[in-house]
């Protein structure tokens, strides 16, 4: 079972960057019937989600997140040891994307920068990584910046897809607090089950299947479909599947190991992919639906931005200027999925921007 603890570090402060635009998924009744919608929405909780033009990129969101919660927490850009971006939809194959938020936002050459591909699982290993970094080094402070742009990763006429995903960012401020005992203790998990690779993926387009004729020609596929294989393919029975199976055993554990009931956990910040998993998640666990924020109504699945565009969107007045444990879950592609227990002490959280 791997699980990490880690002492004296600490979120300190959370932002987020949404497209201005918002598409109702009535809009898909062009695509599909307005009985198909309905059900889609019923079953998801996902009526409205947010799109960036095709103007906007992920380091456009990033950015706009990132130098927002800077501005807000009054850090110096020179204050930034290190900066770790991570999603599914980089600016450019190549350079890293985190190279380029680096010099946008005037951070130190010094700047630890790297980008983690990772899907919705993101987050959580995002925020591992980071607060391994923190423990073994004399770094003090990472910017974690998670971005999302999969308007035209999705197909509109996929039915397993087409309804479900938006655009936006999050900018995560995580400290070192040295003999700061208000950090507590935080516990994080990490899984992975690489035999599912095929049913969250993008089959071409990368370096296994080139762009070709053939990868960008729209198919029909068995469930009538339509898509190219440059765009996201899910196979969500499978999906549901091994979310049902193996989160709440995952948040189950990692609880055990922490020490923490049901009743000491003050939030459960759930990936937010379907409504009607969390939940299934929620009954499983004995958790009240009134601990278990909702944001997918208003911005749909957003990947690895899900969890802290949740935390920033539904917790803010219930975290600003307080102390509260939180148990983060997160997974999908890959597969993978991890948990975190995690205590909020003071966080600065900064309101939603638009663009």
């Amino acid at each position: 079972m791997a699980i990490f603890t880690y002492n004296d570090i600490s979120i300190t402060g959370m932002s987020a960057c949404v497209p201005a635009r918002v598409v109702d998924n009535r809009f898909f009744s062009d695509f599909f019937s307005d009985e198909d919608v309905t059900k889609v929405v019923q079953m998801t909780g996902i009526s409205h989600r947010r799109w960036a033009d095709s103007s906007l990129a992920a380091s456009d969101l990033g950015y706009n997140a990132g130098q927002t919660l800077m501005d807000a927490m009054e850090v110096k850009p020179a204050e930034v040891d290190g900066l770790i971006f991570c999603s599914v939809t980089p600016d450019y194959r190549m350079p890293a994307t985190s190279f380029i938020l680096q010099d946008r936002m005037g951070l130190g050459r010094s700047t630890l920068c790297f980008d983690l591909n990772m899907g919705c699982s993101g987050f959580v290993y995002a925020l591992n990584l980071a607060y391994s970094i923190l423990s073994s080094t004399d770094l003090k402070r990472i910017m974690l910046v998670n971005s999302h742009i999969i308007m035209n990763e999705i197909a509109k006429k996929d039915r397993a897809t087409s309804l479900l995903f938006g655009d936006g960012a999050t900018a995560t401020m995580i400290e070192k607090r040295d003999g700061d005992t208000s950090a507590g203790t935080s516990y994080l998990s990490a899984h992975t089950d690489g035999a599912g690779y095929e049913f969250i993926i993008k089959p071409g387009g990368a370096y296994r299947n080139p762009t070709s004729a053939e990868t960008l020609r729209d198919k029909v596929r068995s469930d009538g479909s339509i898509r190219n294989d440059e765009q996201a393919s899910m196979d969500g029975p499978a999906i549901f599947d091994f979310t049902i199976t193996e989160v709440p055993k995952d948040i189950s554990n990692l609880m055990a190991f922490a020490g923490k009931s049901v009743d000491e956990i003050d939030h459960f910040v759930l990936h937010q992919a379907n409504l009607f998993i969390m939940k299934h998640i929620g009954r499983k666990l004995k958790v009240p639906m009134d601990k278990i924020p909702v944001s997918l109504d208003k911005y749909g699945n957003l990947s690895s931005v899900s969890l802290p565009l949740t935390i920033v969107s539904e917790l803010a007045e219930s975290l600003n200027g307080l102390k509260k444990t939180l148990l983060l879950s997160a997974f999908g592609v890959g597969l993978s999925w991890g948990s975190a227990v995690i205590t909020l002490d003071h966080p600065v959280i900064v309101p939603i921007v638009e663009i």
